[in-house]
């Protein structure tokens, strides 16, 4: 079987659907898992997306809430360079003490082929040996995929969970990433607070596509996770 591009896999396998397609389903928007704005009445955190422009001095922080969600990813979308991941923080910065609850595990795979990304599908769709999680969206990021495995129920991210997430999302790589599925040799393991290029926003300069486009998997898969 041949594909000519990433995106004719993800045709073949998924559905392409709008960035807040992805975001609602993600943090479950209108749920009420998230805090409105001005709400100071229930105490919850909320998902927090970082931007910068090639001409700023430094980059800025913004909260996403529940009836603001599509305005401040629209902004975020503008930015030369925008990052959201799937958890939810306390405050106003995204660092790792500050985070409440993980609503989706997400990872990076580069070094991409038509090919390669065909054998990451099947290869979890046929659950052949070593097998991992069929992921919920994939995202071409310009240069590579972002993998977006989301949680029925968001996960409370105590110290000790914390601590199993991140050697869940290690052992992960360790499967996702290999020779039939990318030509990076080098595996890039990231902690469970990284960021993503937002859906919607501009990719990196030179990349095949100019924005980042998300799809829904059609064939969702149950993540077996206790068998790794």
């Amino acid at each position: 079987m041949e594909y000519g591009s990433l995106k004719e896999v993800l045709i073949d396998y998924g559905q392409h659907v709008t960035p807040i397609q992805l975001y609602s389903d993600m943090f479950r928007i209108g749920e009420g898992y998230i805090q409105r704005s001005g709400d100071s009445r229930d105490v919850k955190a909320n998902p927090l997306g970082y931007y910068r422009n090639v001409d700023d001095e430094k980059g800025h922080y913004r909260v996403f809430t529940e009836d603001n969600f599509e305005s401040v990813l629209e902004e975020m979308q503008g930015a030369d360079f925008s990052i959201l991941n799937g958890i939810t923080y306390f405050g106003r910065r995204n660092v790792q003490e500050h985070a409440s609850k993980m609503f989706a595990l997400i990872f990076d795979l580069d070094g991409v082929t038509p090919f390669s990304l065909y054998s990451f599908l099947d290869r979890a769709k046929r659950r052949v040996s070593d097998f991992y999680p069929y992921p919920n969206y994939v995202a071409l990021s310009g240069h590579g995929v972002h993998l977006y495995y989301l949680f029925e129920e968001p996960l409370s991210l105590f110290p000790n969970i914390k601590t199993q997430l991140k050697e869940l999302k290690y052992a992960l790589i360790e499967r996702i990433w290999n020779g039939d599925t990318s030509t990076e040799k080098k595996k890039q393991f990231q902690g469970i607070n990284q960021g993503f290029r937002v859906i919607g926003g501009k990719t990196k300069e030179g990349a095949a596509i100019d924005t980042v486009e998300a799809f829904k998997i059609k064939l969702t898969l149950t993540a077996k996770f206790e068998h790794l």
